[in-house]
């Protein structure tokens, strides 16, 4: 896998990325990918917390 695309000196979200609770991020996009993996917009849906049990939108700030 090569470097992600920059995005204001961050590097481009991913769908499974973690999150910093421990999530997983779930991407909402189906037709925009990145190394085979789809992008994340801001308001994209997590996995539940492994501490709280709790489904979130933290994927992107």
């Amino acid at each position: 896998m090569g470097y992600r695309t920059d995005n204001f000196g961050r590097g481009q979200a991913l769908e499974n990325d973690k999150t910093t609770t421990g999530a997983r991020c779930i991407a909402s996009i189906t037709d925009s990918t990145e190394f085979g993996r789809r992008i994340l917009r801001v308001g994209d849906k997590t996995t539940p917390c492994p501490k709280m049990w709790q489904e979130g939108r933290d994927c992107i700030r």
